[in-house]
């Protein structure tokens, strides 16, 4: 048996053997066909499609991009199912379709002439749609062959035919088959240009409600939540970035975000009211009253409220504090004014740290423990306060709740040593628990250690050395910063190594070029003005350098802010400069006036302990004794020597030979009177002894005179 080949085109038959057969359709009766099915199923397609069309409208009202483009994809999905099953059922049955059946075509078998099997139906209309989907590009395949048959044709072994005998189709003609090939080519390239630019679209459609959905969270705060200790209940986001924050983690951009976070998602109001307080009390305390007040109203009696009392108490001396440090005539009543105004905030803060010891009836009864923000915000206000060591001892001495807040209690507990006069305590403590703390908190310790070492251990005197233990504590610090986590551009790190490399230079172990490489991690503009000036003072360049430093040190940096400490540092520098100078050079003295008068408009004077002792120092060696002992009562009402007797019997001293006799009595009563923890009482007779020891012999006896005068004029 011969059978026929459809690709071949058909010889010339007679009439007779014509009638009654089928011919190959015309394209444009098609196309015609398709129309007229395309106009039976539009009303059942939409039908199928109205719930999608729904999904999409919502979709976009709410914003939801993504949602939106699912919704459109699914009602995308059932109108090609429908036209599939439509296009499958009546070729597969009869080998036509309704539309086809007005124009009167037949989709056939290419091999039998009768209409196709299921299957093949089915292939042939999945074709179909997939050739709709590339913009109908592969239906202008028809002008490709003889037999008028495109991509879904041949996937399917099928072509189209015509009863009538007077619209058939002949063979396309080359100007057919060149146009054909054109207009497919074209129709591709813009089908593909199209679907890529849609797929990116919806890529970025995507990404961008991926991005808008999630919030932008720190991930300090959810690293750090992940392993926090649970001993009843896990915490909550804002609770751990309060901490965090508290224990100097994040930054108050990361916990503004926290506190929105938590707001907006009911995740803990009264803390996020807090910490959206926090985060504006020193730029804007009228929008952190505002926050504030939401904190007391939802929960009056929380520790939160009582926080907030603590800090209405603060913004409110504020304004008293600027006044009394601010009076020169009358500084012995200024002073009096500040201490007061000190001691009731001191009282009020110490009220809050002793309700959270154990034996305060009221959480001993309910078993409730400090939460760890409310415990690390009281005793940063102590430290600020310069408040009793021994409550900060006791209130840091239970353990924290994850890794970075034991690390700052351990901070905590060794600068309370060292306030307390146990030096050796402290860096015991700071040596046994560095290399257990975290690298960030290691740093932070070690560069405490290191500046304490370096400032109270001579290192303000022309001849600066170091000492063992600073060079062990310095020596510490630097092999606990790491340069690729950005330690070593951190100011209070570059600092205390500047002054560490200046040791070392000084004992012949070093040289400049130690100093030209800390510069080189210096990112802000007034810290490498800083270290340059260093560099030009320890060369032939010395004037220049003197003023650069001079420069430096007369801007003004916005407080608590990184350029704040390079500014106060080129202060402290200028007058160990100006303390060498001659007592009669009279430019000196001018210049002196100058620093102690801008120490004094300082908004946060009491925080520079350092620059205020070498002020005081210096005043006190060039013999102007009335301005010495006002920063030296300063610094007494910041309870700056609350146990450095040595510091604060020059003070009296100082009180003494300008004539303040019964301030030098006040001063040296409460220097007999220091409160010392029982724990350290069989130590505390030694304290201040080696202070003491440098105290010249004029000094003792003026120190004996005050005794017993007992204040009398």
């Amino acid at each position: 048996m011969v059978i026929h080949d459809p690709f071949e085109s058909p010889r010339s038959r007679s009439g007779s053997e014509n009638r009654g057969k089928t011919h190959v359709a015309l394209p444009l009766d098609r196309m015609a066909s398709h129309v007229a099915d395309f106009v039976l199923l539009a009303p059942v397609m939409a039908l199928a499609m109205s719930p999608f069309r729904r999904a999409v409208g919502e979709a976009r009202l709410l914003d939801r991009i993504a949602e939106s483009d699912i919704a459109l994809l699914q009602s995308l999905v059932v109108a090609i199912f429908i036209g599939v099953v439509w296009e499958t059922f009546f070729v597969g049955i009869w080998g036509t379709t309704p539309g086809r059946a007005i124009f009167g075509l037949r989709v056939v078998d290419v091999w039998t002439g009768d209409k196709p099997r299921v299957f093949n139906a089915f292939l042939r209309a999945m074709t179909w749609w997939g050739s709709v989907l590339f913009f109908g590009a592969p239906f202008f395949g028809v002008y490709s062959n003889p037999r008028r048959r495109p991509l879904h044709d041949r996937a399917a072994d099928t072509e189209v035919r015509s009863v009538n005998t007077k619209r058939q189709s002949a063979p396309p003609k080359l100007t057919e088959l060149a146009a054909g090939s054109l207009m497919t080519s074209m129709t591709m390239f813009f089908a593909t240009l199209v679907l890529t630019s849609q797929f990116v679209l919806l890529r970025e459609r995507a990404r961008v409600e991926e991005v808008a959905s999630a919030p932008r969270l720190c991930e300090d705060v959810t690293a750090a939540e992940a392993t926090w200790e649970r001993p009843d209940r896990a915490p909550t986001r804002i609770h751990v970035a309060l901490s965090l924050s508290a224990a100097g983690y994040v930054d108050t951009g990361c916990l503004e975000t926290e506190a929105d976070y938590a707001l907006w998602n009911n995740g803990g109001r009264v803390l996020g009211y807090l910490a959206k307080g926090l985060t504006r009390f020193q730029q804007d305390p009228e929008e952190s009253e505002k926050y504030f007040a939401k904190v007391c109203d939802l929960e009056p009696d929380s520790d939160a409220c009582r926080l907030v009392g603590w800090y209405r108490m603060l913004s409110e001396s504020y304004e008293s504090r600027h006044v009394a440090s601010a009076a020169e005539d009358e500084f012995t009543d200024a002073a009096d004014a500040g201490r007061l105004d000190d001691s009731s905030l001191t009282e009020k803060i110490e009220g809050l740290a002793r309700s959270m010891l154990p034996h305060d009836s009221r959480r001993a009864r309910s078993g409730a423990e400090a939460a760890d923000w409310y415990r690390l915000l009281v005793l940063r206000e102590l430290f600020q306060m310069k408040a009793d060591p021994d409550l900060i001892l006791r209130l840091s001495s239970e353990p924290g709740r994850h890794l970075a807040i034991g690390a700052k209690l351990v901070e905590y507990r060794a600068r309370a040593l060292w306030r307390l006069g146990q030096k050796e305590q402290s860096k015991a403590t700071v040596f046994a628990s560095a290399d257990a703390l975290p690298q960030r908190s290691r740093v932070v310790v070690t560069s405490w250690l290191c500046s304490r070492e370096l400032y109270e251990e001579g290192a303000f005197s022309e001849n600066a050395s170091c000492t063992a233990d600073a060079m062990r504590a310095c020596e510490m610090m630097q092999n606990a910063a790491d340069e690729a986590s950005g330690d070593y551009s951190v100011p209070s790190f570059l600092l205390a190594s500047a002054r560490h490399a200046e040791c070392r230079i000084n004992a012949g172990r070093g040289t400049t070029s130690l100093l030209t490489s800390l510069s080189s991690h210096v990112l802000e503009d007034r810290g490498k003005d800083l270290f340059e000036s260093i560099r030009l003072m320890r060369s032939s360049e010395h004037e220049k350098g003197i003023s650069l430093l001079r420069k430096l040190a007369s801007s003004v940096a916005r407080p608590e802010s990184q350029t704040d400490l390079f500014v106060t540092e080129a202060n402290i520098r200028l007058l160990e400069e100006l303390s060498r100078k001659p007592q009669q050079d009279r430019d000196a003295q001018t210049e002196i006036a100058e620093l102690r008068e801008r120490w004094f408009q300082s908004p946060n004077a009491r925080r520079y302990g350092d620059w205020g002792r070498v002020l005081f120092e210096t005043l006190s060696r060039r013999g102007d004794w009335r301005s010495a002992t006002e920063v030296g009562v300063l610094l007494g009402s910041g309870f700056e020597f609350e146990n450095d007797r040595g510091l604060r019997n020059r003070v009296a001293v100082a009180a003494w030979r300008a004539g303040k006799k019964k301030l030098a009595a006040e001063i040296l009563d409460s220097s007999e009177r220091s409160r010392l923890p029982a724990s350290l009482l069989p130590g505390a007779r030694d304290l201040g002894r080696g202070k003491m020891d440098s105290v010249r012999s004029s000094d003792l006896e003026i120190l004996e005179a005050i005794r017993r005068s007992g204040g009398r004029r």
